[in-house]
């Protein structure tokens, strides 16, 4: 009844919260954050996969959050 704003391009709300692997989530985030760095990808995929438990998969969301804390934004 309300599809999510990314629908109209085939993207799902589940899609930002389905655990991936680092390389799938780093051509995700080159393409949605072109200012972000390697390291900077890094750091922050660290710090969400700390946060998470989870050495090797993280969501779009769970790097998102970590990212938003690591530049001092509000979740």
């Amino acid at each position: 009844m309300y599809p999510s704003k990314f629908a109209v391009n085939g993207v799902d709300e589940l899609d930002f919260n389905s655990p991936m692997s680092k390389a799938k989530l780093k051509l995700i985030i080159s393409i949605a954050f072109p200012e972000v760095d390697d390291a900077t990808f890094d750091t922050v995929f660290a710090a969400g996969s700390a946060a998470h438990n989870n050495d090797e998969n993280i969501s779009v969301e769970t790097w998102r959050a970590a990212y938003n804390q690591s530049q001092g934004l509000a979740m």
